[in-house]
């Protein structure tokens, strides 16, 4: 590993880094808001602590499995051999699959991520506290930095209806964190979606020829975006995308691709494809539902918001299910339906979720109290006492 072309100038986060990379955990994450510089100072840092050994560098292909990754980097951890396995701007399908059984003797693991893909309600409770035990994790507060986005701006500015379009798909693909390739195939069927009759290939030869480069080819046939355009790029997805996504994933994609939106704060213009992926009925999507009905409360569709939470109980999905019975309780217990508002608090809280439980008690005693029943009311008001002083 080499020094950059830039001088590097030391930054608050170094010593975490250089900790993490010296310590026992053989995977080191490091993340932070786009242009915060996560890249530079786990390099900067590697090349400090990690100088000695082969540094392997995958190709940007998102069809390649973190497995397969490990894979191909054993030979060269042989007779007593170290590496280096950069893993840069890691995509979010890849999130789930750091998996400690992956690791290995000699190999450090170094990941660079956005904020957005290693928080949010988008990433699994489980990968939350497995990447705890095994990874060291350093966020990045530091202001994004300055970056000169002018050359893409400007070819953008210049550039047709055809043109902008197709650099818009190939956008819209990673920043949904779509898994799988765009190739050449898919982006011709989704840009005749969006633009029926027009040229893909005249638009994608300019393209990938434009200066500065907008779509780079990667070898095995994937298509990638020039990395500051999901910074200049902030229109909603388009709509082939979108059905792309709805028609093609299923279970974890779908649920990771729909709660990156709204992590992203794209919920006016995704809600109808949060929608269409939650009307599909998949279990796996019960987050979304619950979601969904948080957003229906929120405009004053109480009516909206009890279909969603309906939904998302009828999944019996371990983690949503759960404060979607606390919701609807909330919700019989302000329409003074006591009997209705108790079922749901009692169902919450026999599921015995954790996050809930003194909520469903606070809710029974405020129901108990309400109706008139000062006795019941005090009962689980000690309830809500033993169970704060037991956590």
């Amino acid at each position: 590993m080499h020094p950059g072309p830039i001088p590097y100038e030391p930054r608050p986060h170094d010593p975490a880094i250089d900790r993490a990379l010296t310590g026992d955990r053989r995977l080191t994450i490091v993340h932070g808001q786009r242009l915060a510089g996560a890249s530079r100072s786990l390099a900067e840092a590697a090349r400090r602590r990690l100088g000695t050994r082969t540094l392997l560098v995958p190709l940007p292909d998102p069809a390649l499995s973190l497995h397969r990754l490990v894979s191909a980097a054993t030979p060269f951890l042989r007779h007593g051999g170290e590496a280096v396995l950069w893993l840069d701007a890691l995509h979010p399908a890849l999130l789930d699959q750091l998996d400690p059984r992956l690791l290995r003797e000699g190999l450090r693991i170094c990941v660079t991520a956005g904020t957005e893909t290693m928080t949010g309600t988008h990433v699994p409770a489980h990968t939350v506290s497995a990447l705890s035990r095994y990874a060291d994790i350093i966020a990045i507060h530091t202001r994004p930095r300055q970056v000169v986005v002018d050359p893409v701006r400007q070819a953008l500015a210049g550039a047709s209806v055809e043109r902008r379009t197709l650099v818009r798909i190939v956008t819209d693909w990673a920043r949904l964190g779509m898994p799988g390739r765009l190739d050449r195939g898919l982006l011709k069927r989704l840009y005749e979606q969006e633009l029926p009759g027009a040229d893909a290939t005249r638009a994608l030869a300019w393209a990938v020829t434009a200066q500065p480069r907008l779509v780079e080819p990667v070898p095995g046939g994937h298509l990638r975006p020039h990395p500051l355009l999901t910074v200049v790029q902030q229109d909603r997805v388009c709509d082939a995308v979108w059905q792309h996504a709805c028609r093609t994933l299923d279970g974890a994609d779908r649920l990771r691709v729909a709660l990156s939106a709204y992590d992203r704060g794209e919920v006016a213009e995704t809600r109808r494809w949060c929608e269409t992926l939650a009307d599909t009925g998949d279990p796996a999507l019960a987050p979304v539902m619950l979601m969904l009905g948080s957003m229906a409360l929120d405009e004053g569709d109480t009516e909206g918001a009890r279909r969603w939470w309906q939904r998302t109980v009828d999944t019996d999905h371990p983690q949503s299910a759960p404060p979607a019975m606390k919701a609807l309780g909330n919700l019989d217990h302000q329409d003074k339906e006591w009997d209705t508002a108790r079922y749901w608090y009692h169902r919450a809280l026999a599921t015995g979720h954790a996050d809930v439980a003194m909520a469903a008690m606070m809710g029974l005693a405020t129901v108990e109290e309400d109706a008139g029943d000062i006795e019941a009311a005090e009962h689980w008001r000690r309830q809500v006492a033993r169970w704060a002083a037991s956590q």
